[in-house]
């Protein structure tokens, strides 16, 4: 009987133990879990540039301090250029996160002077007590003016060329004849 009685004491105590470890780690969720953005690369300085902003919900069972987000370089998928650090702003809510009260984060992407793209990392959420990482995906693709122009450009050269072939050629090979017949 003394061992039931002490298989029952030990269980309870784990029991209470790791209650007790669970409430000392707050559960912290993120919504959404996973950013995508997309953008167009500036064509010139200040002309055409795009931002994009994302809000995040964070929500935790109980009150947290500490809370700050580290930003790193997100890589491209073929890892030869990076969306740089400094085009992405977090703005952290300046009283701390209270229990079951959702608190907005938001994030902005600026499209100045990056590269052209896909880009993925993620975003770490330090907190007292523990971390949260959200993932993110960046596509910035360039502009469309410039392509724009350099197309016209290339039919306007194509356009007059064959004018040229069409008419001009053979004006220049009669007036090269009568310099010739000039010249005798």
């Amino acid at each position: 009987m003394k061992r039931t009685g002490l298989g029952w004491a030990i269980a309870l105590v784990g029991l209470l133990w790791g209650s007790s470890l669970k409430a000392q780690t707050p559960q912290v969720t993120l919504t959404p879990d996973r950013i995508t953005v997309a953008g167009s690369r500036c064509l010139l300085p200040g002309i055409s540039c795009t931002q994009a902003e994302r809000n995040v919900q964070l929500r935790a069972d109980s009150a947290i301090a500490g809370v700050s987000i580290l930003i790193t370089d997100l890589q491209s998928t073929d890892g030869t250029n990076v969306f740089p650090e400094q085009a992405i702003t977090v703005s952290l809510p300046e009283a701390g996160i209270q229990p079951s009260v959702p608190a907005t984060i938001p994030i902005s992407f600026h499209f100045r002077g990056v590269a052209s793209g896909e880009f993925e990392g993620s975003l770490l959420l330090n907190y007292s007590g523990g971390e949260r990482s959200l993932p993110i995906t960046v596509r910035a693709k360039d502009a469309w003016l410039l392509p724009l122009l350099v197309v016209l450009f290339g039919v306007g050269v194509g356009y007059g060329v064959a004018v040229y072939r069409a008419e001009g050629a053979t004006r220049d090979e009669i007036l090269v004849q009568m310099g010739r017949l000039r010249s005798q």
